[in-house]
């Protein structure tokens, strides 16, 4: 009986979020300064939870509990940069960045390390600089960089992504 009960016990947290990226998601609220709108987001909260997800924020897990999908949106009161421990997800599959007029800088070269990255949505945010290049992203397919601040040239590694079949920047960027 108590055996059964245990085993139950384990099983209905097979998703539970990885304790790796629930850290990462601890420092990325920290590294946006503390915002309102991420709350909910506090030690020891299960992130995979359906109940984790706010008009603000929606975390998608794999069956593993990796963070496969991040959206943070629509929060005014941010005022920082690219947060860097983004790339602790090493999972990341889809990240979007989107109506954070105050997130400020480049986004951090490190986003070249998350190589399982499908979809990057950075929309109308503070965020300017050179784009990284984009080297690792060998499943990347939609990748939209509107209403931004960047500048210099779309970079020519994103040719050679064979999986990329969607970018939008509304002619923010000139090509090479």
């Amino acid at each position: 009986m108590y055996v059964i009960f245990f085993l139950l016990l384990l099983s209905s947290c097979t998703s539970c979020a990885d304790i790796n990226d629930g850290l990462a998601l601890l420092k990325i609220k920290e590294q946006l300064g503390n915002p309102e709108g991420l709350s909910t987001w506090v030690e020891g909260f299960d992130f995979c939870n359906e109940s984790a997800n706010t008009w603000a924020s929606h975390i998608e897990c794999t069956s593993t509990g990796r963070v496969r999908s991040l959206r943070i949106n629509n929060m005014r009161e941010i005022s920082a940069p690219f947060p860097k421990a983004i790339c602790d997800l090493a999972e990341l599959e889809a990240l979007y960045l989107e109506l954070l007029l105050n997130l400020f800088g480049p986004i951090h070269s490190c986003i070249d390390q998350l190589s399982n990255l499908e979809t990057v949505s950075i929309y109308r945010t503070g965020l300017s600089g050179y784009l990284p290049q984009f080297i690792n992203h060998r499943k990347l397919t939609k990748l939209i960089l509107s209403r931004n601040g960047f500048f210099g040239s779309i970079p020519s590694s994103l040719s050679a992504i064979p999986t990329l079949n969607y970018f939008r920047s509304f002619k923010e960027l000139p090509h090479r």
